[in-house]
């Protein structure tokens, strides 16, 4: 994905003046000072921080042991028109992005977008088989069926170690006040 115009030139500079790692730092105390992040936790550098060294400083057995193999269901029959669906409801997948919360399960497919996403920061139930487009919500119709996909989702999220991304951020404008600068 490519940033925004707008940011580009806002950061370009910074990012000659300061670097990379520069940019990381001012970030970490953007987060800081919006209270994403504790006042005083101190910035993760890769000297004192075993979970942010870089890949090639790693030993074999150290990367054998963090590799995570894939997981997941073949698509195959399906695309090969084989098998009337990807997946069934018992083979869900969930993912999330940029704090958005996402579970399909069969034709049926659950979402949350956050307010700084443009959302309204609930849950809402989809038929993305009968609507693609996803403009008719199911919630009121099919209560028991959403709260099960909130339960698997949270039980992923868990799971899965995901953070949860505060309601107003914006990958693309920080937070509110900060889009107001621009």
């Amino acid at each position: 994905m490519q940033a925004l115009d707008f940011l580009i030139d806002k950061y370009v500079d910074h990012y000659r003046e300061f670097g990379y790692e520069g940019l990381k730092r001012a970030r970490f105390e953007s987060q800081k000072a919006h209270g994403i992040i504790p006042k005083d936790a101190p910035y993760p550098s890769t000297a004192n921080n075993e979970l942010l060294r870089p890949w090639s400083e790693l030993s074999d057995e150290e990367k054998d042991r963090e590799a995570v193999p894939p997981s997941g269901v073949s698509m195959r029959g399906f695309l090969e028109g084989r098998a009337p669906q990807p997946r069934t409801e018992e083979q869900w997948f969930a993912f999330e992005l940029f704090g958005n919360s996402y579970i399909v399960a069969g034709d049926y497919k659950a979402i949350r977008v956050r307010t700084g996403m443009y959302g309204d920061g609930k849950w809402h139930l989809y038929d993305i088989k009968k609507d693609p487009g996803e403009t008719r919500a199911l919630d009121s119709h099919q209560r028991r069926r959403l709260k099960r996909m909130i339960r698997t989702y949270g039980k992923y999220a868990k799971d899965k170690g995901i953070v949860p991304v505060a309601d107003a951020w914006n990958p693309w404008h920080g937070f509110p006040e900060d889009a107001q600068k621009n």
